[in-house]
């Protein structure tokens, strides 16, 4: 069984609009997710899909980014 990786939202917190951002976290914990089963070939967008859930899952209840968080 492999273990993914946790991201780190937060080293997002930069100059970028929304869209932008919210792609880069799908981006890096998508990665994070190949990395934990050593990117195996075949599964990038089921990859890519979880990441978006978790990403929107983070960013739900009106938080528009990790950055806004306190």
């Amino acid at each position: 069984m492999s273990v993914v990786e946790p991201f780190d939202p937060l080293i997002f917190c930069g100059a970028f609009d929304e869209s932008e951002r919210r792609h880069e976290m799908i981006a890096q914990a998508a990665y994070f997710r190949a990395k934990g089963r050593h990117f195996a070939p075949g599964r990038a967008r089921e990859d890519w899909l979880a990441a978006e859930a978790e990403v929107d899952q983070l960013t739900a209840g009106g938080v528009a980014s990790p950055c806004d968080r306190n």
